[in-house]
């Protein structure tokens, strides 16, 4: 697809993507519903500053968001969310939006 397209299609699908030949990331927006009960009412990821978090113990974090539940409800830009806690962890999103000199409200 070239780049700035879009598509649609239903969950159930098979699917998958090319190789990425560019230098570049390849990102994408992956818009998926959950059923409201199986999403905390706050999102404690952003209420708790993560150096706060990065010493939490392991469940504890786990209770702030920083877990999945299998195979992939909860990621973070497509990872566990527990690697944003890594020191150096750069929100791939923003590091591409720095790199494309563009600004991200905070």
């Amino acid at each position: 697809m070239p780049a700035g397209a879009c598509v649609v299609f239903s969950g159930t699908l098979v699917h998958r993507g090319g190789a990425n030949r560019s230098a570049l990331p390849r990102l994408a927006f992956s818009n998926q519903y959950c059923q409201p009960w199986a999403r905390q009412q706050e999102n404690f990821m952003l209420g708790v500053p993560p150096e706060v978090a990065q010493q939490m113990p392991e469940r504890l974090q786990q209770m702030l968001g920083y877990s999945i539940y299998p195979p992939f409800m909860g990621q973070l830009t497509a990872s566990h969310p527990v690697k944003a806690l890594e020191a150096g962890f750069a929100n791939p999103v923003r590091a591409q939006a720095a790199a494309a000199g563009a600004r991200l409200p905070e």
